[in-house]
C-alpha cells in the first residue's frame, strides 16, 4: 500500500469520515475540517504508524495531504 493511501485511511478513521469522502494529494486540512487538536493527534498517529519522529515545525510546512505523504516518505528514507 502506498504511503498516501495509508494516510488517507488514517485521516478518515481519525475524523470519522466516510470511505468515499474524497481525499486527493491537493486536499487541505481546511477541506477536511480538521482543527489544531485533530492535526496534532493525526501527527502522533502518523509517528506511531510509520515509526518516525515528525519535527515540531512540520505542521507549519504541511498544507496538503500530498505534503503529508512527502514528509512521511522523506522521514522514512532518512
Amino acid at each position: 500500500m502506498k504511503t498516501f493511501d495509508k494516510i488517507c485511511i488514517l485521516i478518515r478513521e481519525q475524523l470519522g469520515l466516510s470511505d468515499d469522502f474524497p481525499i486527493t494529494e491537493k486536499t487541505t486540512i481546511q477541506d477536511i475540517d480538521a482543527d489544531s487538536l485533530d492535526v496534532a493527534e493525526f501527527f502522533m498517529t502518523l509517528e506511531d504508524t510509520f515509526d518516525v519522529e515528525i519535527p515540531e515545525d512540520a505542521e507549519a510546512k504541511v498544507h496538503t495531504m500530498g505534503d503529508v505523504a512527502e514528509l512521511i516518505e522523506s522521514l522514512i528514507l532518512s
